[in-house]
């Protein structure tokens, strides 16, 4: 069983979901709307995103598992320091 889940929402190269399955449970959830991604981070432990998939202070609070997050730069930066996550 593996410590951590992970949770792409847009996609990622195969040779990066290759590590990430060797060292996490991965679920990758390609059209995913906003109600369905408010249920599915309550389980992660890390969130991996690009340009489609927002992650407001609404999905943060919904995440209480959720110790970091992957995206582009628009991640809500404030509301991870304030929850102490690491924003990558």
């Amino acid at each position: 069983m593996h410590a951590w889940t992970v949770l792409i929402s847009d996609g990622l190269d195969e040779i990066g979901q290759a590590i990430l399955c060797a060292a996490a449970r991965v679920e990758e959830r390609m059209d995913i709307t906003p109600p369905e991604l408010l249920e599915a981070v309550v389980s992660c432990d890390a969130l991996i995103v690009r340009s489609r998939t927002r992650v407001t202070a609404e999905v943060l609070a919904a995440s209480p598992r959720l110790k970091v997050v992957g995206g582009p730069a628009w991640v809500w930066i404030t509301s991870t320091w304030k929850r102490r996550l690491r924003a990558v």
